[in-house]
C-alpha cells in the first residue's frame, strides 16, 4: 500500500490526470486491504495463488482501458 501511495502522490505532484496514471494491480493474499488499496489508488485487485490466465486478463484490460482514455 506505501508503493501505491508514493506512486499516485508522484501522479498528483506531476499533475498527471486523473486516470492516466499507471495502471496498478494489487495481489495478495490477504482480503483485508482491499477497501484501503482501492481508497489508495489501484486499479484492480488479485488474490493470491494468482491464475496466471486471470492475471493476463486482467493487464489485458487495465491497458485497453487506459488507451480509451
Amino acid at each position: 500500500l506505501e508503493v501505491l501511495r508514493r506512486i499516485r502522490d508522484t501522479e498528483k505532484e506531476n499533475k498527471t490526470p486523473e486516470g492516466k496514471g499507471i495502471p496498478i494491480i494489487m495481489v495478495t493474499a490477504f482480503k483485508e486491504p482491499f477497501m484501503e488499496s482501492f481508497k489508495s489508488g489501484c486499479d484492480a485487485y488479485i488474490l493470491k495463488p494468482v491464475d496466471p490466465d486471470t492475471l493476463i486478463a486482467k493487464i489485458d484490460q487495465l491497458l485497453e482501458a487506459s488507451q480509451n482514455r
